[in-house]
């Protein structure tokens, strides 16, 4: 009887202390910051909250909070439901992720990534239209005369520190790009892991992709996983509505979970 009887009274006592957070957490949620109920209710149960608060700091950077109020929206968060300072990990996470939403909406609006001086998407999209325009006036076809030689790094995690340095490795890259192809149009980064060159056809263009394919695997010594690098020819479409689908396709990131 005596283990059945401590084995009931656990449960109750458990029972009860998830009473207890619920009701606490329903007296406070009236109090918590917009956007962050879900937060609130994670915290109560004393689970990970690290995907809310990226979930969190991308609707807030898009609706144009800025860093210093979402934090102490955070801030206030906690505080209601537990009583403490946010950790290290949920301050980053929101931060980050509001960085980044920030960044993505300049990235859209601008000619220039400001992470890594390259063009944008919406640079290289704008210039393909000229193309596409400047072949309907001319002789030949934007298909035949250019093309994207599209550049694929390896991303080994999805950590705050490895974005930055994927980042500054794009910039890298597009510089020994711009090197073996020369007339190069525009270079862009497509997202994280990834940047295009548009460039004019020619029949050394082939030998000049394997060049830089080769010199990108050669770094591998000092930077780890460019072995897995890779670079391609990638033909454009017969109309431009071809050409934006096409980018839209290439900018779209694999992120490993």
């Amino acid at each position: 009887m005596g283990i059945f009887t401590s084995r009931k009274q656990r449960t109750e006592s458990l029972n009860c202390s998830e009473r207890r957070l619920t009701e606490h957490l329903e007296a406070v949620r009236s109090q918590l910051p917009p956007r962050f109920e879900v937060l609130g209710e994670l915290l109560a149960r004393g689970e990970s909250t690290t995907d809310a608060c990226s979930v969190v700091g991308r609707e807030l950077a898009r609706m144009g909070v800025d860093l210093g109020e979402a934090l102490g929206r955070l801030g206030s968060t906690y505080q209601l439901v537990v009583g403490t300072e946010p950790t290290l990990e949920d301050v980053q996470e929101l931060s980050v992720s509001w960085g980044e939403e920030t960044l993505g909406y300049l990235h859209q609006l601008s000619c220039v990534d400001p992470l890594t001086g390259l063009a944008s998407l919406a640079h290289l999209r704008a210039r393909l239209g000229e193309v596409y325009q400047r072949a309907e006036q001319g002789e030949g076809t934007a298909k035949d005369q250019f093309a994207l030689v599209v550049v694929d790094l390896p991303l080994l995690t999805n950590s705050h520190s490895d974005r930055l340095n994927g980042s500054l490795r794009l910039a890298r890259v597009a510089d020994s790009a711009q090197t073996v192809l020369p007339g190069g149009h525009t270079v862009a980064r497509l997202n994280g892991i990834r940047i295009a060159v548009l460039v004019e056809r020619s029949s050394l263009l082939g030998q000049r992709v394997h060049l830089l394919r080769e010199i990108l695997q050669d770094t591998s010594a000092y930077d780890p996983g460019m072995h897995r690098t890779r670079v391609w020819i990638e033909g454009l479409p017969t109309t431009v509505q071809g050409a934006a689908w096409l980018l839209d396709e290439l900018a779209r990131q694999w992120v490993p979970v």
